[in-house]
């Protein structure tokens, strides 16, 4: 491999000294995700301010064998956008502009490094709307949410962010510049290289533009209920998807959940003595007669308390309980973040799997549901136990519920990706064929494995 010092001042001379940070302190920021503050400090950051600048720096990094971590907002979970320790890190944070807002097609064009509430703000003053509601939305970027397919709450209604991507321009590993499809909603010609750049974790190339299609916004009412009881919940939730709602966002947070940032916001028995389940239901108001139907349904279910807001303020005010789970975590203690997703209709069998299977290794979790989906975040923290005792014991936890996830017909990732920290599982749910095409496709753009060689395998 060549001399690092060398390769540094060919970053200098592409990008410009200020934008290769070599320092480690200034390295900081870019050696781990938001699970850890344990550092992997890479040979160097690289900022590069547009597309032309990334394909140089690919191209010389492919020829010299270079290994490259791209970076979007460092909010990850999964390990995805850690350094290795012998590459660079390519932060796109400099590719920051929305480019086109086009109102007839409803669309926005836009470069990776945006910031994905900048996003939702800036279509908002144009009569359109960015529907997802990523949790993380104030520091990722909208290229790392593509790169592993980010979801929601409002994922329930709108699907994953791969259902807003019309097409992407990417650098691949030798440095060139590929849009993937066509500005238009409708593209039956040949493969979909867009969709298959989505969720690829960075493995296949590096994503510096993106056009999304928007949404009209649409005024939006929520309920919080709050249950005493899991066995009432669990049948109010099956009882619920029996009904025909057209609801966007269906919300869980349980027990450990709402202690957790109830402590951390010190609000205590904010929502009374004895919750085991918060959850969130949002309509997007179509009509009158589809609210009331909701509504009378919720107030018959003998439920103790139900919360209602029907303006932006209200609203922000009981959704903030639930966005305040991320900063509650991190603020806690150090945890793994696993992703799992499973049929809706097996979601109390799984819910139960992951209590009896967290308290068998005395390891205390939080659950968080995309109860809609299937999708639960089960945060697991070290906090009883040395760091080697709490290794074993997590891992041999994490296989466990990996195995029921897959028992159950579902799989060991939503929307986090599987990263560098859950890829030595990937076995359980997929069969080896799979796993193979899948490194079949991965040597077709990156023969070198040199883009986020950690992540998937």
């Amino acid at each position: 491999m060549i001399d690092s010092t060398i390769a540094i001042q060919e970053m200098i001379s592409i990008v410009g000294a200020k934008y290769v940070l070599s320092e480690l302190d200034k390295q900081y920021n870019y050696s781990f995700d938001v699970t850890t503050k344990k550092c992997t400090y890479p040979l160097a950051v690289i900022l590069p301010k547009n597309t032309e600048e990334v394909s140089q720096i690919m191209k010389y990094c492919y020829n010299e064998n270079i290994k490259v971590t791209v970076r979007g907002g460092g909010t990850s979970v999964s390990g995805g956008s850690v350094p290795s320790g012998d590459d660079f890190v390519l932060s796109l944070e400099r590719l920051n502009n929305i480019i086109e807002i086009h109102k007839i097609n409803r669309t926005v064009t836009l470069e990776s490094g945006v910031i994905t509430e900048n996003l939702k703000k800036e279509v908002l003053k144009h009569g359109l709307c960015f529907p997802q509601n990523i949790s993380s939305a104030s520091q990722s970027f909208i290229g790392g949410n593509i790169a592993i397919s980010s979801g929601s709450p409002k994922s329930f209604k709108y699907g994953s962010t791969k259902n807003a991507v019309l097409n992407l321009e990417v650098v691949l590993a030798d440095g060139q510049i590929l849009w993937t499809g066509k500005n238009v909603t409708k593209n039956a010609t040949g493969y979909n290289l867009t969709q298959l750049f989505i969720g690829s974790e960075g493995t296949l190339g590096i994503i510096t533009k993106a056009v999304l299609k928007l949404e009209i916004p649409k005024k939006e009412v929520l309920f919080l209920l709050p249950f005493k009881s899991l066995e009432l919940f669990f049948g109010f939730i099956n009882d619920f998807f029996n009904e025909d709602f057209n609801v966007s966002c269906v919300e869980f947070v349980d027990k450990n959940g709402y202690e957790l940032v109830s402590n951390f916001l010190d609000s205590k028995d904010r929502f009374g003595k004895g919750i085991e389940g918060l959850l969130w239901i949002e309509y997007e108001v179509d009509s009158n007669e589809g609210l009331e139907k909701l509504t009378s349904f919720i107030l018959n279910y003998n439920i103790e308390e139900v919360l209602f807001a029907d303006n932006k303020k209200d609203i922000d005010i009981l959704w903030s309980f639930r966005r305040s789970l991320g900063d509650a975590s991190v603020n806690y203690a150090a945890f793994k973040d696993i992703d799992i997703v499973v049929p809706r209709s097996d979601s109390s069998v799984m819910y139960n799997e992951i209590v009896m299977i967290c308290k068998e290794y005395d390891l205390e979790y939080i659950v968080v549901g995309h109860i809609g989906d299937g999708n639960f975040h089960v945060n697991i923290f070290n906090t009883k136990h040395e760091n080697m005792d709490w290794n074993n014991k997590i891992e041999k936890c994490i296989t466990q519920i990996f195995y029921k996830v897959n028992q159950l017909g579902g799989t060991i990732s939503g929307e986090h990706g599987v990263g560098s920290l859950y890829n030595s599982f990937l076995n359980i749910v997929l069969s080896d064929k799979h796993i193979e095409l899948m490194k079949d496709i991965k040597n077709v753009f990156d023969k070198k494995k040199i883009l986020n060689s950690g992540n998937l395998f």
